[in-house]
């Protein structure tokens, strides 16, 4: 892993996925930004070049709902198999952030957020006061591709719709618990997860939150639709695992449906999809698209820390117990057939599944049949959901304090750059040959 920054990298000879289209050409990083790009570029003196050989090159990828992987839980720390417990040492828990970080930058994530669970509030400080001395110190050089921190677990109000989360660590709305646990990570939660149930409270605390800037998502909620509308008026405007949660749906027309119709038809609000596969079927993933528009979309992991391990086969996380599937593809709660408990996903999977979903003709669910795109016109749109978009919703895609302004190829953006070869691995999927991280390449 590169430890130094090359002041100029020269990546010649390959296809440029930009926000509207893709053409052949070079693309220049000079120090940690993207200097320029054009059909041809010429070698500066001393400047490392790179063939990219006919490889596509895409911004960094931004995984906005990602709870660890690779042993190593954000809100709990780092696993121990044998015993199944969490450590969180201090050592031990600076170190499990860069071996996930290591694993993401493998997978193309150039940016994630670091995702909680429900759990006590003092486990969630202690967690978050770890992750601002991380960012601060930057023991590996990777702390950039930290963004921030998706608090979604601790307001979660209704235990029918809590999925994998644990009901018993479950908190009222509360601007006073969010500012204490804002003061621990350092300014750094980013994304809050307030379902629209929680009524007067809620809304006062997203109203809170949204003046901050916090972004404000609902998720996991038995919220019918006019509760929904109040709190997107009021600045919800992400949908957490959309499909997923579970959420209420519904059919009449009392109260305005519930949330998943609130979330499909407000423009305000993005939706996340976890594009594994498993989760939502790809039909009604191309039918959200659809419907929706491609700004609109943020694909997602919902990672978990059995992710990357090839022994975990059981599992328990916050006091609910965990099973990996026969065929090692998906998680789900022990017992429940049809409760997935987060993923094993990765980012480089789920644009391999978008960009086959989107390149063949398929039938929808609600819309009869989506045809297929070609290759070029899939990955614009891919780099848009997967890059673009969440770099917007988190103001990434303007400079900030910690660096320039990300999620797309353009000048002055900072250099998180993948190089990829689209034909197929031993694994079944593209393979990622190189990745810059603000202009370092990691590998």
């Amino acid at each position: 892993m590169e430890t130094t920054l090359v002041e100029s990298t020269l990546i010649q000879n390959g296809f440029l996925v930009l926000p509207d289209r893709v053409i052949k050409g070079d693309l220049r990083l000079s120090g940690k930004r993207i200097q320029e790009f054009n059909t041809q570029l010429s070698p500066m003196a001393d400047e490392r070049i790179l063939d990219a050989g006919g490889a596509y090159i895409l911004p960094g990828f931004i995984d906005i709902h990602n709870h660890g992987a690779v042993g190593f839980d954000f809100t709990l720390g780092a696993y121990d198999q044998e015993k199944d417990w969490f450590n969180k040492d201090d050592t031990v828990y600076l170190e499990g952030i860069t071996r996930a970080l290591e694993y993401f930058l493998k997978q193309g994530a150039t940016r994630i957020l670091a995702t909680t669970l429900a759990a006590p509030p003092t486990d969630l400080i202690q967690a978050f006061h770890l992750l601002n001395d991380y960012l601060g110190t930057d023991p590996a050089g990777l702390a950039i591709a930290l963004a921030g921190i998706n608090l979604e677990g601790t307001f979660i109000k209704d235990a029918a719709f809590a999925g994998a989360q644990n009901p018993e660590y479950f908190q009222s709305a509360s601007a006073r618990l969010f500012d204490r646990l804002q003061d621990a990570s350092g300014g750094n939660i980013r994304i809050v997860n307030i379902p629209p149930e929680h009524g007067i409270p809620g809304l006062e605390l997203t109203s809170h939150l949204s003046g901050q800037g916090v972004i404000v998502a609902g998720g996991h909620s038995g919220a019918y639709g006019t509760a929904t509308h109040q709190a997107i008026d009021k600045g919800l405007r992400l949908a957490v695992h959309y499909f997923n949660g579970p959420n209420r749906q519904s059919y009449k027309s009392f109260s305005h449906n519930g949330a998943m119709e609130a979330f499909l038809v407000r423009d305000e609000v993005s939706l996340e999809l976890i594009v594994d596969g498993f989760h939502v079927d790809p039909a009604y993933v191309l039918d959200a698209i659809q419907r929706k528009g491609i700004d609109r979309i943020i694909p997602i992991t919902d990672s978990l820390f059995v992710n990357g391990s090839d022994t975990i086969n059981a599992f328990s996380l916050a006091g609910i117990p965990g099973q990996v599937s026969a065929d090692k593809q998906y998680l789900k709660v022990a017992g429940q057939m049809d409760t997935l408990f987060g993923s094993i996903l990765t980012p480089l999977k789920g644009f391999t599944n978008l960009l086959d979903w989107m390149t063949h003709d398929r039938n929808g669910i609600w819309i009869k049949t989506h045809s297929g795109h070609s290759k070029h016109e899939a990955l614009v749109m891919i780099s848009r959901m997967m890059s673009g978009n969440p770099a917007r919703l988190l103001g990434l895609d303007k400079d900030q304090s910690t660096g320039a302004a990300t999620g797309m190829i353009a000048q002055g953006y900072s250099a998180d750059i993948l190089v990829m070869d689209l034909t197929q691995s031993d694994q079944g999927m593209p393979s990622i040959r190189h990745c810059f991280l603000a202009g370092k390449m990691i590998y």
